[in-house]
């Protein structure tokens, strides 16, 4: 990884306003009665988007150019934005899929700027690396003082929590942070280590199993990609388990409705994903090769869901197998890079990716913002990492 650091005074800024990001949703959604205002901002975490916005406007405003990206990513990127749109115009709720697709570009976006800061030596990985973890402690602990003052009230906290319309999206966050944190079991640090086991157990406290497969997979798969993790599994195993033990514990003092974290054990159901993925699939044969658009789930089955929970079956939905070649092809190469840049140093960037696409098998973490936007972060750190520093593009005079 590049270890050019951020040569400006403002670099700490773009590394905070990413890093507590987060903290703008519980500000948002604090109390019990939410305007149909910050009720929307809520649900499609408004906050994040605009700080992602402003670091691209910024991005390309420091560096007055566009970034440049490898011609055929670049070229892949271009046609899966013209098939997005495309499919969007053709859906049966085009207002709809045309907003959420406008907030995938945003995504885009921003992974550019990122993109753009990380490789003019504007922006370090290693920043991010130390401010997320610190900024998510700041978010649980005043997520867990929300809970605190409002123990006594009547309190749906399934659905009525702060920051989310699902408590378990927090697992996606908490996924993602836990992966970010890999430097506590690859490096013994403690810190990092104490650091993600809170994140994980967190998780496994609102009842969210997917976030113990998520971390598993993941790990599994970013091993591929960095063999020397492998002789930090027994540390990772042990970070698990305590996850689990620390959440059980937090379950008998202060259950949540509708689960928690014996939802491990004595909840064995599939939660319909099954029905729902067959349903998807007889859709997605009605129009094979450019989809129906974006976010057009709920619409085409009347339900309250968003996604299929499947990355796979939600992107051949929106932007049917052309889309999904697009980004089969793109992941390919970034794969490919990937496995030949991937070291030590920038593990735990390659461990929150890989978290976060496994959760995507069995949930929505590449539909809902917040987990989008981390990938995308996590992504454009990697794709501009450069071993020699000295081929970090120079800020123009």
């Amino acid at each position: 990884m590049s270890t050019t650091a951020a040569s400006r005074p403002a670099s700490w800024y773009l590394v905070w306003s990413i890093a507590l990001a987060p903290m703008l949703l519980l500000a948002i959604g604090w109390g019990h009665e939410l305007s149909p205002t910050r009720s929307f901002a809520r649900s499609y975490s408004l906050p994040i988007v605009a700080v992602e916005l402003a670091i691209a406007i910024v991005a390309f405003a420091e560096t007055r150019r566009l970034p440049r990206v490898p011609r055929l990513p670049g070229a892949l990127l271009l046609f899966l934005v013209a098939v997005a749109f495309f499919s969007a115009a053709r859906a049966p709720d085009p207002a709809t899929s045309l907003f959420m697709t406008l907030l995938w570009v945003n995504h885009l976006l921003f992974g550019l700027g990122i993109y753009q800061f990380a490789r003019h030596g504007l922006l370090s990985a290693q920043e991010i690396l130390r401010a997320m973890p610190i900024a998510f402690v700041l978010f649980g602990g005043a997520l867990i003082a929300y809970y605190a003052l409002h123990s006594e009230h009547s309190h749906n906290w399934y659905h009525d929590t702060p920051s989310f319309n699902n408590i378990r999206w927090l697992g996606y966050y908490c996924a993602a942070i836990f992966g970010l944190c890999a430097g506590g079991w690859l490096e013994s640090r403690r810190v990092g280590l104490i650091i993600a086991i809170f994140a994980l157990a967190f998780a496994l406290w609102t009842g969210s199993r997917g976030s113990l497969a998520a971390v598993i997979g993941g790990y599994i798969v970013a091993m591929l990609f960095v063999p020397a993790a492998a002789r930090a599994t027994p540390r990772f195993l042990g970070a698990v388990l305590l996850s689990i033990l620390l959440a059980l514990v937090a379950s008998q003092i202060w259950p949540l409705d509708q689960g928690s974290a014996e939802r491990l054990f004595n909840d064995q159901a599939d939660s319909g994903r099954m029905e729902v993925w067959r349903q998807t699939a007889s859709l997605i044969g009605q129009r094979p090769w450019l989809g129906w658009g974006e976010a057009q789930f709920g619409t085409l089955l009347h339900s309250d869901l968003g996604q299929p929970h499947n990355v796979v079956l939600q992107i051949l939905l929106a932007w049917g197998a052309v889309g999904f070649g697009l980004v089969l092809v793109l992941v390919a190469i970034f794969a490919d890079r990937l496995r030949r840049k991937a070291n030590r140093q920038n593990a735990p960037l390659t461990f929150a990716t890989c978290n976060i696409a496994a959760f995507s098998l069995i949930d929505g973490s590449l539909f809902h913002v917040q987990s989008v936007s981390i990938i995308v972060l996590c992504v454009a750190l990697l794709a501009a990492d450069e071993p020699d520093a000295s081929v970090t593009e120079p800020r123009p005079e």
